[in-house]
């Protein structure tokens, strides 16, 4: 083939590869300017590509060169999209029945008084003073509910008394009153 010839079918949107001086044509129809791709599932996390279950498109000798091949993915079929649409649909569910439990579970707490007893010097001021993880603590002691440290605003406690913290959750405050005695 010449190189006109070769120049000729590029333009018709034909792909030549030169292999040992042998030409291999990739008929593609015309107007047809997308590439193939596959769609893999991914069976590992994939840096900077994507997470376990997820499944995206690339294209086919990258796909099988550098994730089917190396076990990281598996070619995608229409049973593997629905199954992972059925558990991300559960999964939801799942998180929706959790965030509406945390909502009636701080409702409860915001009409509870959470009671800590510390050592205090004869001024009534504390040798140490309340710590958020005490608190944290006590709400999974009470409520078995595990929540963190940042989610907790509150006070410096230096001594005796009443005092209210904050609690958001859920992107709603609950207002918590902590008592502290001897």
């Amino acid at each position: 083939m010449t190189r006109s010839a070769v120049q000729s079918c590029l333009v018709a949107q034909r792909k030549f590869y030169l292999t040992y001086n042998i030409y291999y044509v990739i008929i593609k129809p015309v107007g047809d300017t997308t590439e193939s791709n596959m769609k893999i599932l991914l069976l590992k996390d994939v840096p900077r590509i994507g997470n376990k279950g997820q499944i995206i498109d690339v294209a086919d000798s990258y796909g099988m060169n550098a994730f089917v091949n190396k076990g990281l993915a598996k070619i995608a079929n229409i049973g593997d999209a629905k199954s992972l649409e059925k558990k991300e649909q559960i999964k939801q569910e799942k998180k929706e029945k959790e965030l509406d439990k945390n909502i009636e579970i701080f409702q409860r707490l915001e009409n509870q008084v959470l009671v800590f007893k510390k050592k205090v010097d004869n001024k009534d001021h504390l040798y140490a003073k309340l710590s958020l993880t005490e608190i944290v603590d006590k709400i999974f002691e009470m409520e078995n509910i595990s929540i963190s440290e940042k989610q907790i605003t509150l006070p410096e406690i230096n001594q005796l008394g009443n005092y209210t913290t904050k609690v958001t959750v859920n992107n709603k405050n609950y207002t918590l009153v902590v008592r502290v005695e001897k």
